[in-house]
């Protein structure tokens, strides 16, 4: 939060572009950490039967985020106004250094620095008082068994680590990357545009990219009451092979000339990710890793979900240049691989350990 207010009062100030850029690159530095926390703390926090759906809820807030941003660049991106906007990143960041306070720390954490009674505290907070002993009578027995082994670093995680731990790390990995190669950012960043050119009509482009922000809100709030009850997998394998549908039927509008059913495509695509490939990634970085390495593995699978998102940026346009209407058949073909990947090699890990995950891989 202290990060994002800094970066906020930097593009505010801003008066030539090396101070956006330097802005920029805190901004992102402190979307770096927090994706990597956010989802571990609420992993953390969450009782086991309803972590799924506490998990997803990143997801949900996020995308608000996101919804909230667009309005505010269609009301404040004027002349003068444009400070203002930039701003709003440090405004909501001091809203959340004002709430700090009422957060509890991690049960987990606090049992892992030998702080039980304040770990007792924390789970009081947000337990009855009989299952905040019995969960930590739970948390003390398996971080004691988890701490007679070395914490890892990022290094020796992937060099050192058993094979079962690699594996893990390695699914993390492809889950995030198919995250980013999915093609969903190419749709958020470019949906603009491809509604103008659907409907000759900037304002009404500009309401349905603000329509299908909204209607993936409400999608990740369906997945939100699903995925503790169907579990990780089918909801994942349902995902990913209707996101495939829906790029092949995205191709084939575009090479039709079927404009109006493109953009109906584009709205089941986006459906698709949010019961998902959306939140899940996310949720299983809590779910998939031991106590000694699961800061480690998280940092690996965000650092490659952003590297993607890099890269699918970086090259979409010259993609999209090249192919012409065929510009999301990549998409359908990574998205294809991916289902079958899923299918064969993507555990449940629904109301299961770590270790009995880990032990399925060796």
């Amino acid at each position: 939060a202290c990060v994002f207010t800094i970066a906020g009062c930097v593009l505010m100030i801003s008066n030539n572009v090396t101070f956006l850029v330097i802005g920029r690159l805190i901004v992102g530095f402190a979307c770096g950490a927090s994706t990597a926390v956010v989802p571990l703390y609420l992993g953390e926090i969450a009782p086991p039967s309803r972590r799924g759906g506490i998990g997803t809820l990143n997801q949900m807030v996020i995308n608000v985020g996101i919804l909230a941003s667009q309005l505010a660049g269609i009301a404040l991106a004027k002349t003068f106004l444009w400070r203002l906007l930039l701003f709003m990143t440090a405004a909501v960041s001091i809203f959340q250094l004002a709430l700090l306070y009422l957060i509890p720390e991690s049960p987990r954490y606090l049992v892992m620095k030998g702080k039980e009674n304040q770990a007792r505290s924390s789970l009081q907070q947000l337990r009855d008082f009989s299952t905040a002993e019995i969960e930590l009578d739970e948390l003390v027995e398996g971080i004691s068994e988890t701490s007679k082994e070395t914490q890892h670093s990022i290094w020796s995680l992937v060099f050192n680590a058993r094979y079962g731990l690699k594996v893990l790390v390695l699914i993390a990995c492809i889950l995030h990357i198919s995250q980013q190669f999915s093609g969903i950012n190419v749709v958020f960043y470019y949906s603009t545009p491809i509604f103008i050119k659907v409907f000759n009509s900037e304002s009404i482009a500009q309401l349905l990219s603000l329509t299908l922000s909204g209607i993936n809100i409400v999608a990740v709030m369906v997945a939100t009451y699903l995925i503790d009850g169907l579990g990780r997998k089918p909801l994942l394998l349902w995902s990913s092979s209707s996101m495939t549908l829906s790029s092949v039927l995205i191709v084939i509008a575009f090479c039709t000339h079927a404009d109006k059913l493109s953009a109906l495509f584009l709205v089941f695509f986006v459906v698709s990710f949010a019961i998902g490939l959306g939140p899940i990634p996310w949720l299983l970085l809590a779910e998939l890793f031991p106590t000694n390495a699961v800061a480690s593995a998280a940092s690996v699978a965000c650092a490659s979900n952003w590297a993607s998102n890099f890269i699918v940026g970086l090259i979409y346009l010259p993609l999209a240049e090249l192919l012409g209407n065929l510009s999301f058949l990549p998409f359908a073909i990574f998205l294809g691989l991916f289902t079958l990947f899923t299918f064969k090699f993507f555990p449940e890990t629904k109301g299961k350990s770590s270790d009995l995950i880990m032990a399925e891989f060796t």
